[in-house]
């Protein structure tokens, strides 16, 4: 029996959808060198790499040197989680861009079709608030009912994707609220820009254009 040195903590030294499994390490000169872990400063790591490659090729000057860094190592190992948050994050962000555009061409619309409306109501004492309410409560309607639709499907997807994973975190009511609270803020500030200014305008020349 080898004497135990000691223990570590657990850790990831597979994929991440796989769990932590036990691992040993042992030394014994009856088997080949195989693997050898050298801890080296921060200050100059392409000096601290050479010198390594040249103790190594001293000890076996008929093997060929395979060294790297062991960040790089963990880091290819986390390679298709991270390419897959890049992606996901890549495709939200398009997908907001073109929704904020989409938005902002209807309420360009809109405003242009209800100029004449705007003005009478400015007319008769409607607020710039009111007005504004009047011209956003449609869209935003239409995206909290494609919110509501959104979310159980988005609830069942991620549920599935999450069951790969041996340990995940879980779907909490609160991701979606935020998501939500998010949508209807960044589909306000798009459509306020328009609207606000058509508020604003003087009611006296939207009905004289009319």
């Amino acid at each position: 029996m080898s004497p135990i040195l000691g223990v570590v903590k657990d850790y990831h030294f597979q994929d991440l959808d796989k769990a932590i499994e036990p691992i040993t390490f042992y030394m014994t000169k009856d088997l080949p060198l195989t693997y050898a872990y050298v801890k080296v400063g921060s200050t100059n790591m392409a000096n601290s790499f050479e010198a390594v490659e040249r103790a190594y090729r001293k000890l076996e000057p008929n093997a060929d040197f395979l060294g790297s860094f062991l960040d790089e190592n963990v880091d290819r190992t986390f390679r298709r989680e991270k390419s897959m948050a890049l992606l996901i994050t890549s495709g939200a962000l398009i997908a907001i861009i073109l929704s904020c555009i989409g938005l902002f061409a209807m309420s360009i619309l809109v405003v242009t079709q209800r100029t004449k409306e705007i003005g009478i109501r400015k007319v008769i004492g409607a607020s710039v608030a009111n007005i504004t309410f009047i011209l956003t409560k449609d869209f935003l309607i239409l995206v909290l009912l494609a919110f509501l639709i959104a979310s159980p499907i988005a609830w069942w997807f991620l549920k599935q994707w999450l069951e790969n994973y041996e340990y995940r975190i879980g779907l909490s009511w609160v991701f979606f609220a935020t998501a939500g609270v998010l949508a209807v803020a960044i589909a306000f500030l798009t459509i306020g820009t328009r609207t606000i200014k058509a508020a604003l305008a003087n009611p006296v020349k939207s009905l004289r254009d009319e």
